[in-house]
């Protein structure tokens, strides 16, 4: 049986001295913990938010490519067509409209 009379100051001082030693690794694992899990919120919050940014890109590329581009690609044709290719005539000559034409350069193109 424990009997009061028998312990020493020795043995308390190194009884509070074992007790303040477990309950520091106690407060420092919880402590560990609680910091450890404030980085994986942090991390967990930075995947979210990467996750929702790419999914908002992907629907705005999504309406681009099925809408826009079709837009885009009609417009080019457009322009293209009204284009002049050097390579196909190859002595084009630009005329202002309210300039005339020399004879023999029919093929001039007015601006």
């Amino acid at each position: 049986m424990f009997d009061p009379q028998t312990v020493t100051l020795g043995q308390v001082t190194s009884a509070a001295r074992d007790f303040s030693i477990v309950l520091a690794i106690f407060t420092g694992g919880i402590t560990a913990a609680w910091k450890g899990r404030g980085l994986f919120e942090a991390a967990k919050g930075f995947f979210d938010r990467f996750s929702k940014h790419m999914d908002t890109m992907e629907n705005g590329m999504e309406t681009l490519l099925s809408n826009h581009l079709k837009h885009i690609e009609d417009d080019l044709k457009t322009v293209a067509s009204h284009q002049v290719r050097v390579a196909v005539q190859p002595h084009v000559m630009y005329v202002a409209a309210n300039e005339t034409v020399e004879a023999g350069k029919e093929d001039a193109i007015r601006l």
